[in-house]
């Protein structure tokens, strides 16, 4: 949403030694299985916007109760909150924000 102008990214990451502490929620993700990996984009203190990876059995992800959607109901989709979850250095998959979004949006876009 954020590249788009139509959104912002809504996770925060505070650079720390070694890596990011990041916090905050996501509303709506699907494919949330036990030892599914996130990727996702946080708003670092400087400005800078970082996507990371973390598995879901991070300590302080919290996956909240798979919705109930019918037919989709082999989603998995619920709700994340994240609170001062560690990232280091090695799960950053990226520090430029618009370059990686633009990289990976075409196998999105097929997928």
């Amino acid at each position: 949403k954020e590249l788009a102008g139509c959104g912002q990214v809504e996770l925060t990451a505070v650079a720390v030694s070694g890596g990011y502490r990041i916090s905050g929620s996501i509303r709506w993700a699907s494919n949330l299985y036990h030892d599914s990996l996130l990727v996702t984009a946080a708003a670092a203190d400087d400005g800078a916007k970082v996507i990371v990876a973390l598995p879901l059995s991070s300590p302080g992800v919290t996956v909240g109760d798979h919705f109930k959607l019918l037919a989709m109901d082999s989603t998995a989709s619920s709700y994340l909150s994240l609170q001062d979850v560690f990232v280091p250095d090695e799960q950053v998959l990226s520090t430029d924000f618009e370059a990686f979004l633009g990289a990976v949006r075409p196998t999105f876009l097929v997928l």
